[in-house]
């Protein structure tokens, strides 16, 4: 407790006469209501000398706060004592609502023995703060459901407590009254409905204390922002999952979830998603293999072989999933191979009869130990050249190879050519292939315009008709073009006789002749790179003043091109033949660190000249020096250990480095509030 004095002396000529003293000393509290007693006396001292008034007109006085405490006419003498109290007393001073008080002292004295006068002076006193408002001491809460103990710091035995709370700043929820110094409680799961954005959220108390009156003391005192966690078992849900055959043709032969390879365009579809006591559905991920869908329906045609798992994922506002797995089975599958077709005159090619040999390959379709790919084999003839098919054979068949003679006939005229063509018609798809038989063998026919070797010529052929294969031990001499199947052969020589490139170890400049060439010790090469390599020269059709030329060194995987015009070499220019930009690939991030979502998740992507770009911010994660914040797979990764910076939340360099095995990690000036990846970038 607190006691203050205040005094005031008088000189008269230099003399110190007396002191006038008023003490205040604070002797008493009352917590309950919120008061302090002080006892006070105001007395006049005597000094160097003596003084005295024994007729009663000195004037003495006292005040608090604005509030006369003495008023009185006095009369001393100090002739034979050292002080004489002019009054003495208690007084109840009420504190503030705070519990703290300040209070200003006066005193004065008039007439001090005709010499003059100590007018009223002042001064202050702070007087002992009482205790008010019970705070809140500590609050345990673990999640909505379970019980939550509030604990309260009781000031005052008698003082009681009406307790409130709220979840992420909802309506206040009334506890009760009378509550001593403890309260337990169990909020329900249904305020889960407050937290939509996070899994945890706040839980705020508010106290309010009366005393035994019924009279509230202080203000409301307040515990914010204690965590209270949404019960794990709150998650979304996904009503069904729905995954089917998108091609027509395949749905009539498989059951569900069986699906044919390279064929089958497999629809996904989430159905009825939705968040649990007040989220919302804020993503969506289908996958298969690698594959991933990022909405709630889509098509896959990518497909992998064999028994996989298709899986529906959908993430709710709190970062809370749901998933629903289904096991698909994926058929391998080609279309129908035709090994062996080979139709022949029968009779050593000398009837009208025709056999073919026929080998074919199918892809079987198990399904509960059947084949459900069945197919069907049909051969279709047509005169030579007419175009005017008709069936001659048809066979449906089950088993995977079909290797057999097949009789096609006995309606071929042996002056006639003939067009064959079998085609085999799976479940699924579908191949076919075409063959030619000419007319009968003979060993020479002579006939109007027209000499048959090996064959009768047909109606429409003239002139000398070779139908063996042919062998000419001597030089061929042609003198005008020659032909394949009625197109001309170029005559040009654009490599070596072997089809190897020709050899060229002169000046480029003067090489304007089309052909592929292997550059011997060239001149006029591109720049820098050695001038042994392999080069393309592509020409104008009629000018030889235009014309391209293409260079690639024989020791590096480079490729160079330059224009000649009008006789004028161009520049030679690089062209970048590697790599492709990969679009932007979201990290995934360790040891803590998350996307901050608001600013952008942090992306890495690969230009098609080797560069490795980053953006996004990442947040809340472990700063120890040598961390690794993500790790960039495969293909994005430098050949040796870089260092470079990133962006700290005061807006200075954070020092990373990136190692040969893809660990981005941290090494200096990292925090974890704020880590920005934009313009980090490095050349592979």
């Amino acid at each position: 407790m607190e006691t203050k004095q205040i005094e005031r002396r008088f000189y008269f000529y230099g003399s110190d006469y007396v002191v006038l003293i008023l003490r205040v000393s604070e002797i008493a509290i009352d917590k309950v209501n919120n008061t302090s007693t002080v006892e006070w006396e105001l007395w006049l001292q005597r000094g160097s000398t003596y003084v005295y008034n024994l007729n009663g007109d000195s004037l003495a006085t006292a005040w608090f706060d604005g509030e006369q405490i003495l008023k009185k006419w006095v009369s001393y003498d100090l002739r034979n004592a050292q002080w004489v109290s002019f009054g003495k007393g208690t007084k109840v001073i009420p504190h503030d609502s705070d519990g703290t008080k300040a209070i200003t002292l006066w005193a004065g004295l008039t007439n001090i023995s005709g010499l003059g006068s100590i007018p009223e002076f002042s001064g202050s006193m702070n007087l002992t703060k009482i205790d008010r408002e019970s705070p809140v001491k500590r609050v345990t809460a673990t999640q909505l459901g379970e019980s939550v103990q509030v604990e309260i710091d009781r000031k005052v035995e008698t003082f009681k407590h009406q307790v409130w709370y709220r979840i992420n700043n909802s309506e206040w929820f009334d506890l009760g009254t009378n509550i001593a110094y403890m309260k337990e409680f169990i909020p329900s799961i249904d305020l889960a409905k407050h937290i939509t954005a996070s899994e945890t959220g706040s839980l705020d108390i508010c106290v309010r204390t009366f005393n035994q009156d019924n009279v509230q003391i202080g203000s409301d005192s307040y515990s914010y922002g204690n965590k209270i966690k949404v019960p794990d078992s709150i998650v979304p849900t996904i009503q069904s999952f729905n995954v089917t055959e998108q091609e027509g043709r395949i749905q009539p032969v498989l059951p569900d979830n069986e699906f044919i390879y390279d064929i089958s365009r497999i629809g996904a579809q989430i159905i009825g998603a939705q968040g649990a006591y007040g989220s919302t559905i804020s993503g969506y991920r289908i996958t298969l293999d690698n594959q991933v869908i990022t909405s709630s329906e889509g098509t896959f045609t990518r497909l992998p072989i064999g028994e996989k798992t298709i899986v529906a994922e959908v993430t709710d506002t709190r970062g809370r999933k749901a998933r629903i797995e289904k096991r698909i089975k994926i058929h391998d599958y080609k279309k129908p191979i035709i090994n062996v077709f080979f139709p022949i005159r029968a009779g050593n090619r000398t009837n009208k009869n025709v056999k073919a040999q026929t080998s074919v390959r199918t892809s079987p379709i198990m399904v509960e130990g059947r084949n459900v790919n069945e197919y069907r084999v049909q051969v279709k003839y047509s005169k030579r050249g007419k175009d005017n098919w008709i069936t001659c054979y048809t066979s449906t068949e089950s088993t995977e190879t079909f290797a057999k003679e097949i009789n096609l006939g006995s309606v071929y005229n042996l002056d006639e050519g003939y067009d064959f063509k079998i085609i085999v018609t799976d479940k699924f798809g579908e191949n076919s292939a075409d063959r030619t038989i000419g007319t009968s063998v003979v060993l020479l026919v002579l006939g109007k315009n027209r000499i048959g070797v090996g064959a009768i010529p047909e109606e429409d052929e003239t002139g000398f008709i070779v139908s063996m294969t042919s062998k000419f031990k001597n030089t061929v001499n042609f003198m005008d073009s020659v032909f394949y199947k009625g197109k001309p052969i170029q005559a040009y020589q654009l490599t070596q006789d072997d089809g190897k490139s020709k050899k060229y170890n002169g000046d480029l400049n003067n090489l304007k002749t089309a052909g592929s060439y292997h550059a011997f010790g060239v001149q006029h090469n591109p720049t820098g790179v050695n001038n042994y390599g392999y080069v393309t020269v592509t020409t104008h059709s009629s000018d030889s003043g235009y014309c391209v030329q293409f260079y690639v060194p024989f020791n590096s995987d480079q490729f160079y091109m330059r224009r000649c015009d009008t006789n004028r070499w161009g520049e030679w220019i690089q062209v970048v033949t590697t790599g492709s930009d990969t679009g932007w690939k979201t990290a995934n991030l360790l040891n803590s660190w998350r996307h901050y979502q608001e600013y952008g998740s942090v992306q890495f992507s690969k230009s098609i000249d080797g560069i490795v770009h980053f953006k996004g911010v990442a947040t809340g994660g472990n700063t120890t020096k040598e961390t690794a914040i993500l790790i960039l797979p495969e293909g994005y990764r430098p050949k040796v250990q870089l260092y470079v910076f990133a962006m700290n939340n005061g807006f200075n360099p954070a020092s990373l480095s990136i190692a040969t095995d893809g660990r981005v990690i941290v090494k200096q000036n990292v925090d974890s509030s704020w880590l920005g990846f934009d313009n980090i970038s490095f050349k592979i």
